[in-house]
């Protein structure tokens, strides 16, 4: 048997600002995260409204809802006015007086790239294979039978991603072949600590393999947030309450199983350090160079 996790940093499509250097991309994420919180307030005060308007200015959404990075979508209400040859004004009070959202514009993934990551995966040929950055369960099976097979690589059978907290798209999921197959499964998107905050930027699923002998294994993929940059503000009950986490996230019936359980994905951080027991407790994780 043979599990494996790779980050395929989007197959098809990902966010235009993440072709441009890490500070750029930092300050861009963290404009973006700022302003949607804002945005999510159910009132909005003098000194919000202000806030918001210096974030509009800041993403280059002063004179229209698109721009280089970022797409401001006003489906119903209205946010803001533009008045000509005056300044923007949010005429918005709250979030019940209009629907609406930002997003960041996507560009292309580079052809290369596109089949080098066929090739990765095509080389290590797992029978299960965690993937991290993926934008969707299609995106991904288009990818498997198409690509994949481009490059003389063997489709996987099953694919499934949860849609995760991370509005870029990059979500992360398990694809499974050669008589492995996936099961029950549980997203924790919901999930929050005592003050409220959501435990996982994106998520922290459970999937239930079986494989061809019957014997079943759980697989838990993980993209946590990265430690610095323009993300560290946005879920940070990852690190803040650890072990809150590891209780809420991991069920009873799962814990008594722990030598089936694989957790799989970019951590960002060393086995020593706290935020890791989000999702293996107490014990110490076995370095996969180390498993059998």
């Amino acid at each position: 048997m043979k599990i494996a996790s790779f980050n395929v940093e989007n197959l098809f499509d990902r966010p235009k600002v993440f072709n441009e250097t890490q500070a750029v991309s930092d300050q861009v994420n963290d404009q973006v995260t700022r302003l949607n919180n804002l945005l999510e307030l159910d009132r909005y005060s003098e000194q919000d409204k202000a806030q918001i308007k210096a974030l509009l200015i800041a993403l280059g959404l002063e004179r229209s809802d698109e721009s280089t990075f970022v797409l401001l979508r006003q489906n119903r209400g209205k946010l803001l006015s533009r008045p000509t040859n005056k300044p923007i004004e949010v005429v918005a009070d709250g979030r019940e007086d209009w629907i609406g959202w930002l997003e960041l514009k996507t560009a292309p993934v580079n052809q290369i790239a596109i089949r080098n990551t066929a090739q990765v995966l095509r080389d290590v040929d797992a029978d299960v294979m965690v993937v991290i950055e993926a934008e969707n369960r299609i995106a991904l099976k288009q990818y498997s039978e198409i690509v994949l097979k481009s490059v003389e690589g063997h489709p996987y059978e099953e694919i499934m991603i949860i849609d995760g907290n991370d509005p870029r798209g990059i979500d992360v999921g398990v694809m499974t072949k050669n008589g492995f197959t996936i099961g029950r499964m549980q997203s924790h998107v919901h999930d929050k600590d005592v003050a409220g905050r959501l435990i996982f930027s994106r998520d922290c699923p459970e999937y239930l393999i079986k494989t061809p002998s019957g014997e079943s294994i759980w697989v838990l993929p993980n993209h946590f947030k990265s430690k610095f940059g323009g993300e560290r503000c946005h879920f940070p009950s990852e690190t803040v309450n650890p072990s809150q986490s590891s209780q809420r996230n991991l069920p009873a019936a799962y814990s008594r199983r722990r030598n089936q359980r694989h957790c799989f994905g970019r951590f960002k951080r060393y086995a020593h350090e706290s935020g890791t027991e989000a999702i293996v407790g107490r014990n110490r994780p076995t370095r996969c160079f180390n498993a059998p």
